[in-house]
């Protein structure tokens, strides 16, 4: 009587799109608690500077994801932010970096 169409044309999400997102909201939300800590004055230099080294790593790999799946996968938003969000957390950990190496030179004693 009635034929009712199926919409097959389903977006799935790429595993790897979804793997960069989620690494990008853990960098960033890792930089927020070392900007923090930076403000408070908790902690020493170093290991401040070596959370944010790790988590650099973490966001290259967070990137070469995303471009993986904005490649393989149907849908490019995912990545893509994936990609933005690992982006903006490799820029804002040079500045954090630079910010922690210059301080720690400012309070070295002159010899």
């Amino acid at each position: 009587m009635y034929e009712l169409e199926t919409n097959d044309t389903k977006l799935t999400y790429s595993g790897f799109g979804i793997a960069s997102l989620m690494i990008g909201l853990l960098t960033l939300a890792g930089a927020c608690l070392v900007f923090a800590l930076v403000l408070a004055g908790i902690g020493t230099g170093l290991s401040l500077a070596l959370g944010l080294c790790g988590g650099g790593i973490l966001a290259f790999v967070g990137i070469g994801l995303g471009i993986a799946g904005a490649v393989r996968g149907r849908s490019k938003v995912v990545p893509i932010l994936g990609v933005i969000l690992n982006a903006v957390f490799v820029s804002l950990a040079t500045v954090l970096l630079l910010v922690v190496f210059l301080q720690a030179n400012s309070m070295a004693p002159l010899t």
